[in-house]
């Protein structure tokens, strides 16, 4: 059996790309090594992910092979693989079983409670992604806060998709954002009979493309994530204004800071319609304070120039009553933290 995997590795990238000048022992070695990976790893989704990675690995090492920008690639790639696939073949992180998942396959009205932490795997365009996460909080069980699970092999590839990124530009980045995701992401899952506030997201973000990571999370795409859709968005951090950890400012500093973020999105043509305390966040970016707002499935685009100006002032104040009351309700029940200087 060996022998078959190696010699099929061989045959499919002569076939993906006969005119290969590379040496071809070094790929038939790197496919090799590949092969034996997933078969130590067949037991269960991970088996799924090294399989689904090898077909995929082959076609970028045999595009970036013939790249006419890499004259030096033969003395790369025989350097490169040998530090690093042999890595991945003695990875124990790549050969943990996943715990149970985050989500289920049922298809009951409401979506499962999640447990605490757990390893959840999900296709993201070509890329399989292993993450360990939790949902946000209590009231949005369908938005997980997760940190990805990095294998050597994972490593290498993005290391490739930087290089190729620098020598053609920006535009390999919008085509393939899997390989270009942060450490830290959030998973926000469609809720049941939602699905056309789900689409109106998606909407609000395209809207709104040129303040994402900046005044709203950044959108790197949309999955299916157990028979629902899903949005992969950046983690912005910080904390929501009606926890603790976030009213932590006074309400003028606040006010500073809330108005320009929703004009920001007035000025798009976008109003949010949902002003709640738990949907802006206290976010310290560089040492300085901003806020950043989530949850644009309520958002509205039906406004007048003028409707946007106004209703950003008249959101701005009715949050700032809001967290007043805030407030006071976590001083009389004993809950709330010292207030800080707004950080500038």
């Amino acid at each position: 059996m060996p022998k078959l995997l190696f010699l099929n590795s061989f045959v499919l990238i002569r076939v993906l790309r006969p005119r290969i000048r590379l040496d071809q022992v070094v790929l038939a070695m790197v496919c090799r090594i590949l092969e034996r990976f997933s078969g130590q790893a067949m037991a269960s989704d991970v088996g799924s992910l090294a399989r689904l990675t090898l077909y995929e690995l082959r076609v970028l090492l045999a595009a970036t092979c013939r790249s006419r920008y890499i004259p030096w690639k033969g003395g790369l790639c025989v350097w490169v693989f040998g530090q690093r696939f042999f890595e991945a073949v003695f990875d124990s992180d790549a050969m943990e079983e996943p715990s149970e998942k985050l989500d289920s396959a049922g298809t009951g009205p409401c979506l499962p409670i999640y447990p605490t932490s757990a390893n959840i795997y999900f296709r993201f365009g070509s890329r399989t992604v292993c993450a360990n996460g939790t949902a946000s909080d209590h009231c949005h069980p369908n938005v997980l806060r997760l940190r990805i699970r990095q294998t050597s092999l994972d490593r290498f590839i993005e290391s490739l998709f930087s290089i190729l990124s620098r020598l053609s530009g920006t535009w390999i980045q919008d085509k393939f954002p899997e390989w270009f995701l942060p450490e830290n992401i959030v998973l926000k899952i469609e809720k049941n009979n939602w699905e056309a506030e789900f689409d109106h997201e998606i909407v609000a973000y395209d809207k709104l493309r040129c303040v994402q990571g900046t005044v709203i999370p950044k959108l790197y795409g949309m999955i299916d994530y157990h028979h629902k859709r899903a949005v992969v968005l950046s983690d912005l951090g910080g904390f929501s204004l009606a926890t603790p950890e976030g009213a932590v400012l006074d309400k003028d500093d606040l006010q500073s800071l809330l108005h320009p973020a929703l004009t920001s999105l007035a000025e798009l043509g976008v109003c949010h319609d949902d002003t709640k305390l738990d949907n802006f966040l206290l976010v310290t970016e560089e040492g300085k304070d901003k806020i950043m707002i989530v949850d644009l499935e309520s958002a509205d685009f039906e406004q007048t120039e003028e409707e946007l100006v106004y209703t950003a002032k008249n959101k701005t104040n009715w949050l700032i009553r809001q967290y007043q009351g805030h407030i006071d309700c976590m001083e009389y029940d004993g809950v709330r933290l010292p207030q800080r200087p707004l950080r500038t």
